[in-house]
């Protein structure tokens, strides 16, 4: 179990995590979320132990961290390089866990598909001694391929241990998740479930927020009309005193107390009005999954390809290709590595 408590974590004059509480349990698929510059990273650095928090305390029970980061380094490596020192057992180990036994070690990393270079970082972290308990995968869906995301869903839903993820990928974030993590204005707030579930909570929490909005502005206008009625109030009981057949002590005598207790309903008011004052209307939040839609919306035509053929070499990459760009449409294309989505 890792467990950071009342974490604060600040570069410079910038507070990036402030009073984050947070515990990855074993066995949990957490998918960490949040816009980007949120402090997603800091996070990974404090949870491996790189980078120390200002305020609060990281506790580690014995887990073994071990780091997925979204790009591979030293591509001018081969496979088998990559792995440094490790011992050649564990490289074979490691690789038949992610599907990749059949591959030449002596395959060069810039000549890997993007799916490929992710199944080699994952590699890397399980060849580790001793093996990780905990795993953080950082955009790990960014280079793969249909084939390779549902390799990673079952590679992740089998894991033994736990594992905490950052992703944008709504779709990937639904099939593994058993806890979504939401990183917002440096504080974490989590939800049981996965991206679907947390989507259902933050409209429910919204609405709630309106509603709280609502309120406290119906009850502005109502403090504000009650402010008004009572200026006009303090107006007549002066010039009603004023008019009053006493002597002049006695005059300043009701003055001073009808003044005092207008006072004080004045300054309640007032007050009652700057804490309404405090409440923002809610903003809904960034949709921090994504989605592809392939509806058309507009029948104006963009762009035509016809009849595209193309090769490298010997090697044909596209033939035939036909098809439409129109106006406001979003087109995902789809399709294994190295089949010519690039191209």
């Amino acid at each position: 179990m890792l467990n950071l408590q009342k974490i604060t974590k600040s570069y410079n004059d910038q507070v990036v995590l402030k009073d984050v509480t947070l515990s990855v349990n074993p066995g949990e698929v957490i998918a960490l979320i949040g816009a980007n510059g949120v402090g997603k990273t800091t996070l990974l650095k404090l949870l491996l132990g790189q980078i120390k928090p200002d305020e609060g305390h990281i506790t580690n029970h014995q887990e073994v961290v071990g780091y997925v980061p979204q790009e591979l380094t030293h591509i001018e490596n081969t496979i088998v390089a990559s792995f440094g020192s490790t011992e050649p057992w564990r490289i074979d180990y490691a690789l038949n866990l992610v599907g990749l036994d059949h591959i030449p070690r002596t395959r060069v990393l810039s000549g890997l598909s993007g799916g490929q270079k992710t199944r080699v970082a994952i590699a890397q972290v399980l060849a580790q001694d001793p093996e990780p308990t905990v795993l953080l995968l950082d955009e790990p869906t960014n280079n793969l391929d249909t084939e390779g995301l549902a390799w990673l869903e079952g590679f992740v839903t089998r894991f033994k241990g736990a594992v905490l993820f950052v992703s944008h990928d709504r779709r990937f974030i639904n099939a593994v998740a058993t806890k979504v993590v939401e990183l917002k204005d440096g504080v974490t707030k989590q939800y049981g479930g996965n991206y679907d579930f947390y989507k259902e909570q933050k409209e429910i929490e919204h609405q709630a927020a309106l509603e709280k909005y609502q309120k406290s502005q119906d009850e502005k206008k109502r403090l504000k009309k009650a402010m008004v009625a009572q200026q006009e109030n303090s107006k007549h009981v002066h010039e009603h005193i004023k008019r009053k057949d006493n002597d002049k002590y006695q005059r300043d005598f009701f003055r001073n107390r009808v003044s005092v207790k207008l006072g004080q309903k004045a300054k309640n008011l007032e007050t009652r009005l700057e804490k309404l004052d405090d409440v923002q209307r809610p903003q809904f939040d960034k949709n921090y999954g994504f989605s592809l839609d392939g509806a058309t919306h507009s029948s104006k035509l963009l762009v035509e390809v016809r009849d595209i053929h193309k090769a490298y070499g010997n090697t044909h990459v596209l033939s035939g290709i036909n098809f439409e760009i129109r106006g406001n449409v979003h087109i995902h294309i789809k399709g294994l590595n190295g089949s010519g989505k690039s191209t």
